[in-house]
């Protein structure tokens, strides 16, 4: 499978797609070089579907639709064209859905591309319960309205099931790889397996029927590559997880402490054992313990008082 070739020939199908991988194996890279190689030879095929839909709306109902000439959607920043200073339009991850009554949602124009980053973790910070129904219509609508969604995770699992089995095909990267000669970029290159996810659900379906599916031949894994020319990792936003990073650091900023070997001095031993104790120190109720109330202050009997008197 060369997904090279494919993307010359016709552009990335409409539909659900997952991307999977170890850490560093090239997942948001890869997704990256696809809307990239998209863009450069499907983005006015793109503009024409969402333009004749619009054109069809505006028949019917008088209505104008804007529609942009880039119609490709992402949660990090991905940039399509440097020289024209062109960028992946940004993506509420809130307001994801079909369209519905119970919230608002992002409209998206006939022909879009859509890619998430790290939907494994983003699945945790909303309220999946709630909007999991429209996400799930969604993804089963997409195909009508010739949208491409497109998300990286590392373990497909995490997903939810009804949304996992909409995916059409999943991609496992195995590694990524560039070359440089001299001062030329060479070819970028990824390796992955291509796993026709609804298809293997239907076989298995056919199995449970007593069908034999071996008979079948058919290829439910193919090993697959994807090649572009020049670095791709200059154009999307790769500091997405740097705010973790850096939450509540405006506190004490960052530490810098030296290493401390050899010292046996009396003050270098006591200073060892206390930064290495044995044991940890036990939670006691002695760091609570009342004070006797000739040791407390004028303030703490006030507040010794106030708590009697608050418990009757």
């Amino acid at each position: 499978m060369n997904l090279t070739r494919q993307l010359k020939k016709a552009p990335f199908p409409p539909g659900l797609y997952a991307i999977n991988g170890c850490q560093g194996a090239g997942k948001t890279s890869s997704a990256c070089a696809i809307l990239r190689t998209d863009y450069k030879y499907w983005r006015k095929w793109r503009y024409e579907q969402g333009k004749n839909l619009a054109m069809r709306y505006f028949e019917g109902t008088g209505l104008k639709l804007n529609v942009d000439k880039t119609l490709y959607f992402s949660s990090p920043s991905i940039t399509l064209d440097r020289r024209r200073g062109i960028k992946t339009w940004y993506i509420d991850l809130e307001r994801l859905g079909l369209p519905n009554d119970e919230y608002d949602v992002q409209y998206l124009p006939r022909g879009s591309v859509v890619f998430l980053h790290e939907v494994d973790v983003l699945a945790y910070c909303r309220d999946w319960q709630s909007l999991d129904r429209y996400l799930r219509l969604l993804a089963k609508y997409c195909r009508h309205n010739l949208i491409t969604i497109i998300f990286d995770l590392q373990v497909g699992g995490d997903l939810d099931k009804a949304l996992r089995g909409l995916v059409i095909d999943r991609y496992f990267m195995l590694k990524s790889s560039v070359k440089r000669f001299l001062f030329f970029w060479k070819r970028q290159r990824w390796d992955f397996l291509c796993i026709h996810n609804q298809l293997a659900n239907t076989l298995k379906e056919l199995s449970s029927f007593g069908f034999d599916t071996k008979e079948l031949k058919v290829k439910l894994v193919e090993r697959g590559k994807l090649r572009v020319w020049g670095d791709v990792f200059d154009y999307y936003n790769s500091f997405s997880g740097v705010p973790y990073f850096l939450y509540g650091i405006e506190k004490r900023g960052y530490e810098y402490i030296e290493q401390e070997e050899g010292d046996l001095t009396i003050e270098g031993i006591q200073r060892y054992v206390q930064q290495h104790p044995l044991a940890k120190a036990e939670k006691s109720d002695k760091a609570e313990e009342k004070k006797p109330p000739g040791k407390l202050s004028e303030q703490e009997k006030i507040e010794l008082v106030r708590k009697l008197l608050a418990n009757g």
